[in-house]
């Protein structure tokens, strides 16, 4: 006998006392409902209730009352949460970028969890550190991206929401003269240094970006540059040279032997951003962007 039935009869006998009215509530014969009862008390190893003259419900069948309540509640409470999550759309979206970054992560998985709330709504996360992830995104291959490039950058038919912004720091090792400095280090203090790059698939542009610093602060300098997996930073090949970089690529890596540095003049910072095509007719896309706009503000006033 199906265990919700049995918690419905015995919610209704227990609720009449008799068995007459109880089965004719339920629309089953008496002898019917008095076998499904008798049945129940062989399952449970145990009498539920009293018969004689009057019908009254033992300690046990008191106990049990109270757990049939709880399990048909959680069970019709299900039952029409998954008659809703049916009735509704379900999207799904493919996103890509270094979730590996905990800011980032955090609020994705926030935009994610909040409109699935009120959407069926699926995500299929790539965080592989080796994915191009706005080629990606212009080729098809992905709905959203989250990249990081300068404010001034713009993308032939690709859409942008500032997710976060990076202040640039460098790291340089422990015997070198910007370490030794105290606090946080101007930009013009790069004049004349050998600074390296590692230019990956996150920091799309920031080649670019140091240029443009380099020339508006007009610090002139030595530039060295390595294409580079955010997983795969040469920090032993750092010698003499200043690694331009950020804290939060940083904080993946122990750097023993590095001091970083934070740039204080305050253009020198690089855009995190959530970027989707304006081509795509995905249904899930607006939905996710206009959540991640409130979690954004809502960061924001707090």
């Amino acid at each position: 006998m199906s265990s919700i039935r049995a918690c419905r009869e015995f919610i209704v006998l227990a609720q009449r006392l008799n068995f007459s009215k109880a089965a004719a509530a339920l629309h089953l014969s008496q002898p019917a409902l008095s076998k499904h009862i008798a049945i129940l008390e062989r399952e449970i190893g145990c009498k539920l209730l009293t018969r004689g003259t009057s019908i009254e419900l033992t300690p046990a069948g008191v106990k049990f009352l109270e757990a049939c309540i709880s399990i048909l509640e959680i069970y019709e409470a299900t039952v029409a949460e998954a008659r809703r999550l049916n009735s509704l759309h379900t999207y799904s979206l493919n996103i890509v970028g270094p979730f590996y970054i905990k800011e980032i992560s955090a609020i994705i998985s926030s935009c994610t969890a909040a409109v699935r709330q009120e959407h069926a709504f699926r995500a299929q996360i790539s965080a592989e550190s080796t994915i191009p992830y706005l080629e990606v995104l212009s080729g098809g291959d992905a709905d959203i991206a989250v990249a990081s490039f300068p404010e001034e950058d713009s993308i032939e038919n690709i859409e942008t929401l500032q997710l976060c912004r990076w202040q640039l720091c460098i790291a340089v090792r422990e015997k070198h003269r910007l370490a030794k400095m105290e606090g946080d280090i101007p930009f013009s203090e790069l004049d004349g240094e050998t600074v390296r790059l590692e230019e990956g698939v996150t920091l799309s542009g920031l080649k670019r970006r140091f240029l443009d610093l380099a020339a508006e602060h007009g610090v002139k300098l030595n530039l060295r540059t390595q294409q580079c997996s955010i997983y795969d930073l040469h920090l032993s090949e750092v010698t003499e040279e200043v690694l331009f970089t950020s804290k939060e690529i940083m904080q993946r890596y122990s750097y023993p032997g590095f001091v970083i540095k934070q740039i204080s003049d305050p253009d020198c910072y690089f855009d995190v951003r959530i970027c989707w095509s304006a081509h795509n007719e995905n249904p899930a896309i607006p939905i996710f962007i206009n959540q991640a706009k409130s979690l954004i503000n809502e960061k924001a006033c707090n």
